[in-house]
């Protein structure tokens, strides 16, 4: 079964990330994938890992030398 991290639980995994940086993403609509049960808010560690990915795959694209035309 997969693990369900509460925002302070995902924050301990981002030094500088804190629960209401988390809670600002959400109502930007950006971060993680999160999902709500009654009140409570949480992560499943696919969808953090599908953004971790995402977030590289992006870095990477910004350091990519541009090509070109011609």
């Amino acid at each position: 079964m997969e693990r369900n991290l509460t925002p302070e639980q995902l924050a301990e995994r981002y030094p500088g990330i804190t629960p209401n940086t988390l809670k600002f993403w959400r109502h930007k609509g950006t971060g993680p994938r999160w999902f709500r049960a009654g009140k409570y808010v949480f992560y499943r560690e696919s969808d953090i890992a599908a953004w971790e990915a995402e977030q590289v795959r992006q870095a990477a694209a910004r350091r990519a030398p541009l090509s070109l035309p011609g």
